[in-house]
């Protein structure tokens, strides 16, 4: 899926990241390339974290408009994006250190 959005992401020389075409060679593999990883531009596990720091606990909570516009956004093939691995690593990291702040503050 993240092949049809038809482009990808790459370290610039500067190390900036630049939107670039995916190659021909990449969309006929259909294989990401190498150094490269799949990552959700909004991931689901950061909608659940930040929901459940809302005090939303399971879907029937959502009002069901709420709750189809949401799945419709993260399923959506333009909400994948192919990425360095080096910054989808970093990304998570991130993600994952955010939400163990938000868990303890509800602990709190």
């Amino acid at each position: 899926m993240a092949l049809e959005k038809g482009t990808m992401f790459v370290l610039g020389e500067r190390g900036d990241i630049k939107e670039v075409p995916i190659p021909i060679t990449v969309k006929e593999s259909g294989d990401v390339p190498s150094g490269y990883s799949v990552d959700f531009v909004l991931s689901p596990e950061r909608v659940i974290a930040v929901l459940n720091s809302a005090g939303v606990r399971t879907i029937s909570q959502l009002p069901e408009d709420t709750h189809n516009e949401m799945r419709g956004i993260i399923n959506n093939p333009a909400n994948l994006s192919i990425v360095p691995t080096g910054i989808h690593e970093t990304k998570r990291a991130t993600e994952a250190q955010t939400d163990a702040k938000l868990a303890n503050d509800e602990k709190d």
